[in-house]
């Protein structure tokens, strides 16, 4: 029988299995730290030139050389390439065409020119050659008519080709697939300080940030730190001594969403960096500012020519100076009326403040969202059908006493849902009655530095090889390219909903990724996007409207720009793409109900081979003709016919090699549709993933099983490597080169959304002596994450906590972005956690009202299930463990905050969790609970906040509610309840306004406040913010963005997403 959750007693283990991750090198891989990668591409290029100007070989002085190497060929024509070949290093393919029109301009209809001509085409486009080459010329290409130019020309590019200039026409190749270097974000950041710098210094000028930080302001109607481009740029113009290229490229900087709004919070911090830098190396700059201001008081002391005059003198100037002024006026017709001002508007249509006038936004309304729903942007209204409301921060003794229902508090109105257009008070603290505070957005901003997670659970085409070194995967809306020497990430954010699959060209630069259509936003079509991993630029965005549901697999086909697609209709349409042009070459049907995977064939490359729901077929492809076609069926013969074929690769041989739902690997022979050889019932379950590797063929399966056979007859086995049960089954394989060529690392995609290296053996089978690395590159989750908490002193290393209704529960490291921990309750669908400082004591609440404690034991690291117990007929969103760890309030879906603690119970020695009470008031979901870190006349103080929304405060002891203008003295060790009087600039902002305020952290140095919508949005705040209209710095997150948290340190806030199972982790910069 199954254990029930509630039959276990203290002491007992947890169910599932706990993995400790303790660090350690990574196998094969060497970190090193980022140096200059621009100064190192720099210098070897910086060489090259210098190593041409100084070796320039002059005409005249090449003749001996000439007649060297002309001395080994018999060719009269070679004998010519190789003399022009050092005559034509510094001459660029450019001017080459040049020379060809200028002799075509010269030449007869037979294509013939004089020797004369020639030498004045060549005079003409600064092309010099020898006089022994123009001999050759004329002896090898002038007939009766003339010397034929085409032939010439052809000669001239032949010899052009070897000298090795970087000429993408004459080295037949395309631009699009060559690998480019490309600058990391923070040496353009410096490079860009450094222009500035040079700036200031040069035309001895300051910026007066000031004065262009206000000017900014009036264009900002929004108050959410952007305004359009032209505009930031019309004010650099005027206000800075801005211009040219070094603007526009730091305007375009600015612009980090490409959607023509600028950061100008991002601009100024530019313009003050290079300023502080300039005015330290040269201090006299620093003076600019205030001789500026001396000369305009100058300026305003010195009399003007008026005041000079006598008393007398200038009264009578001022009469005629009237008398004039009423003449035009009287003369003037009374028809001409002025006409109403009218505002001016900026290039982009918004409509610009005037000088000097102050822009009053209208209140954005506050709304909130059960954390609990689905990833919708849906808006919670009132009984009347109202959305609006209002949040005002007042005094204590100056609160309205207006429409406040009988019987309630006149501070904290409860019943706000009741009355339209509520508004809804936050008691001021006594330390911010006083308070200077500013409505500008913080000099840090956030910068996507690290993605936790990998999917791995429900697709295959997930896992791939960059030509530079990088590993490519994707998670969410997001395609991440992984530098495993470094340890570092890039990210490719362009999709607009969820990533399916990922395909490389093979020249290893080019990417294409697919997507999902989406169900609610009409605009976001499936769809797949071809775009460089170098720089990350989008090329091509194909098959909108044409592709449903989303795109399941992508392939390039070997030796052609051919992509070969496949979507989710009914009928599984497969399309073959042009990728350089990005047209639509062919178009056909697979008929499958699912289709699992595709692939070209490496020596057969018009051979493409799809697998799916009883399916195997093979197609030929035919580019001149742009058709693709059914070419063969499998030929079974005795063999046994699995349901699913879930798997397929080829080798270069042109094998291929098929694992199915039976366990069972099928190998069809160079290209055939006939089985060669098998491997029967390999793995307990579907063959997941197949590869061949140096006479070894590779397998894994959902039993969690990585087999190796030989490459023989019989198939024999040699060599097991079995997963951990916390891992799931092996999703995918991918083998990674050494610097030396050799293969001896292996990654292996999970189930359970994990990559986890395999250092091969090299002197024996590849899977003799092997253990998984102790430290994965990622590890997340599968389902709905909505917890994550960080912890102060982990013991383990750890700073991070998140949980998932899969019931997996992880630990990792903020600073070396690694995992350290994970435990798994299959079977309990976590929505919330809380830990203590040492990282102990975990108090998780789960979907279906369970409250569970779990203790992690210091010295085998295994865990206690210590209390476990159905506590609310709904969904648990909240825990919060007070800070003597004596106390747990938990509050959910039931509108209810229960109170539990330690307590002495008769015949047992230690105390035992047990309820002590429930506060119950509330009209909404209950979101957040804060304890107090100082106690007020001796008791504990709780506040909690609700979807109404709604805030009230509960003395723990007796669990009653207490009125909030007893609040003003005490103080709170966390800030995740939103309705507080330090918060009120988040709730009047921008974003507020346009999706549900669903979480909210504060630093833990207490300068910053992090907000999360429900649109995904990411927006970072001063603290306090208690000025309406606060400006911040917002980013695109996730979807839906259900919970966040600063790190212990402060360095990074953490974001996680719900359904799409990332974990985010933004850095302060």
């Amino acid at each position: 029988m199954p254990e029930t959750p509630t039959s276990r007693s203290r002491g007992q283990k947890a169910p599932g299995s706990a993995v400790s991750r303790q660090k350690s090198p990574r196998p094969g891989v060497q970190r090193s730290s980022s140096v200059n990668s621009l100064e190192k591409n720099e210098r070897p290029q910086s060489k090259q030139r210098h190593r041409n100007v100084k070796t320039k070989p002059d005409v005249d002085d090449l003749s001996e050389a000439e007649d060297n190497k002309e001395s080994d060929s018999s060719d009269p024509e070679e004998k010519l390439c190789t003399c022009l070949e050092a005559l034509l290093t510094e001459c660029s393919r450019q001017r080459l065409r040049a020379l060809r029109m200028s002799l075509r301009h010269y030449s007869n209809v037979d294509n013939r020119v004089s020797f004369k001509d020639i030498q004045t085409s060549l005079q003409e486009n600064q092309v010099r050659l020898s006089q022994r080459a123009l001999t050759m010329i004329s002896e090898i290409f002038e007939d009766g008519q003339g010397i034929d130019y085409e032939k010439l020309y052809a000669c001239l590019t032949k010899a052009h080709l070897r000298t090795g200039r970087d000429s993408i026409k004459a080295r037949n190749k395309r631009n699009d697939l060559n690998v480019k270097q490309a600058l990391t974000l923070e040496q353009i950041d410096q490079d860009f300080l450094r222009r500035l710098e040079e700036l200031l210094v040069k035309d001895q000028t300051y910026f007066d940030v000031p004065l262009l930080r206000n000017e900014f302001s009036k264009w900002d109607q929004h108050r959410v730190g952007q305004m359009a481009k032209e505009g930031a740029q019309l004010i650099c113009c005027e206000r800075t001594a801005l211009y040219g290229a070094l603007l526009t490229n730091l305007i375009n900087r600015c612009d980090e969403n490409k959607d023509g709004k600028i950061s100008w919070p991002l601009l100024l911090n530019f313009l003050e960096k290079a300023q502080a830098k300039a005015w330290e190396k040269h201090p006299e700059l620093a003076t600019l500012p205030e001789k500026v201001k001396e000369a305009a008081a100058l300026r305003i002391a010195t009399p003007g020519p008026i005041d000079e005059l006598s008393s007398s003198t200038r009264s009578k100037v001022m009469t005629k100076l009237l008398k004039k002024t009423s003449f035009r006026r009287n003369s003037s017709t009374d028809n001409n009326t002025p006409e109403p001002h009218k505002p001016k508007e900026d290039p982009a249509g918004d409509t610009l403040p005037e000088t000097g006038v102050k822009v009053d936004n209208p209140a954005p309304d506050v709304k909130r969202a059960n954390p609990f729903a689905k990833d919708k942007n849906t808006r919670t209204k009132d009984p009347d059908g109202k959305q609006t409301s209002e949040l005002k921060s007042e005094p204590r003794g100056q609160d309205k006493k207006e429409n406040i229902p009988e019987g309630k508090d006149d501070v904290l109105d409860s019943k706000v849902t009741r009355i339209p257009s509520h508004e809804v008070k936050a008691v001021v603290p006594n330390e911010y009655k006083s308070a200077q505070v500013t409505s500008d957005p913080p000099s840090e901003r956030l910068q996507l530095e690290w993605i936790y997670g990998f999917r791995g659970h429900d697709t295959k085409f997930n896992l791939c090889l960059l030509a530079s070194g990088e590993i490519i995967y994707f998670i969410g809306t997001v395609v991440i390219l992984y530098n495993h020497l470094d340890h570092v990430q890039r990210h490719y954010r362009e999709h607009t909903e969820c990533v399916r699959c990922i395909s490389v060209h093979p020249a290893g630069m080019l990417v294409a990724s697919g997507q999902y259509a989406s169900r609610d936003e009409k605009g976001h079509q499936a769809h797949f996007r071809l775009w460089r991993s170098d720089t990350l630029q989008t090329l091509h965005v194909l098959g909108a409207g044409l592709m449903v549901k989303c795109v399941v697999a992508l392939c390039f086909m070997p030796g052609e720009d051919i992509l070969a697609c496949a979507d989710n209709s009914q009928e599984k349409k497969l399309t073959l793409w042009d990728v350089k042009e990005g047209s639509l070459v062919a178009e056909t049907f697979i008929s499958t109900e699912l289709l699992c995977d595709m692939g070209f064939n490496p020596k057969y490359p018009e051979l493409l081979v799809t697998c799916g729901k009883e399916h195997l077929s093979w197609w030929k492809v035919y580019v001149e003709a742009r058709r693709v076609q059914p070419s063969a069926q499998p030929n079974y013969e005795g063999f046994l016919k699995a349901r699913y074929i879930n798997c397929l690769s080829h080798n270069q041989k042109g094998d291929l090699i098929t694992g199915d739902s039976n366990g069972t690997v099928y190998i069809w022979g160079n290209g055939g549709n006939s089985i060669t050889n098998f491997v029967k019932h390999g793995h307990d379950g579907s063959v997941l993933s197949v590869l061949q590797y140096r006479g070894h063929l590779l397998t894994a399966g959902r039993d969690g099983a990585f087999h190796c056979w030989s490459w023989r007859k019989n198939m024999d086995k040699e060599g097991t490597l079995q997963l951990p049960k916390s891992e799931g089954g092996a999703r995918c394989l991918l083998l990674l080169p050494s610097d030396d060529g050799a293969t001896s690392t292996l990654v292996l995609g999970t189930t359970m959304n994990s990559l986890i290296y395999v250092n091969l053996n090299q002197s024996a089978t590849p899977l003799e002596g092997v253990t998984l690395d102790d430290v994965p590159i990622t590890q997340g989750h599968t389902g709905d994450l909505r917890a994550v908490q960080k912890i102060e002193q982990s013991f383990l290393g750890a700073d991070i906590i998140t949980a998932s209704t899969d019931g997996v529960i992880c630990k990792l490291n903020s600073e070396t972005r690694e995992p350290v921990w994970k435990l798994c309750m299959k079977g309990y669908p976590f929505l919330c956690v809380d830990i203590n400082k040492e990282g102990e004591l975990l108090v998780l609440g789960t979907k279906d009202g369970h409250l569970v404690i779990l203790q992690v034991l210091r010295t085998d690291i295994s865990v206690l299930e210590i209390y476990n117990k159905k506590i609310s007929t709904g969904a648990i969103t909240t825990v919060k463990l007070s800070q003597d760890q004596k106390k747990i309030a938990a509050g959910g879906t039931d509108k209810t905050v229960h109170i539990y603690s330690l307590q002495s119970v008769e015949g047992k020695e230690e105390e035992v969790w047990a309820l002590s009470g429930k506060c119950q008031g509330h009209y909404g979901h209950i979101h957040a609970i804060d304890w107090s870190s100082n106690t007020l006349q001796g008791d504990l103080i709780i506040r909690s906040s609700s979807s109404i929304p709604e805030q009230k405060f509960w003395n723990v002891n007796t669990c009653t509610e207490v009125p909030g203008e007893f609040m003003t003295d005490v103080t709170w060790a966390t800030t995740n309840c939103v309705l507080d009087h330090t918060l009120i600039g988040l709730w009047k902002s921008k974003q507020a306004s346009e999706g549900h305020m669903t979480c909210v952290d504060v630093s833990p140095a207490r300068h910053l406040a992090a907000m999360a919508t429900s649109d995904g949005s990411l927006s970072l705040f001063r603290y306090p913010s208690c000025a309406e209209g606060a400006f911040s710095h917002t980013y695109k997150a996730h979807h839906h963005t259900h919970n966040l948290c600063f790190t212990p340190n402060g360095r990074s806030v953490l974001t996680v997403g719900g359904s799409d199972d990332c974990i985010m982790q933004w850095k302060l910069v």
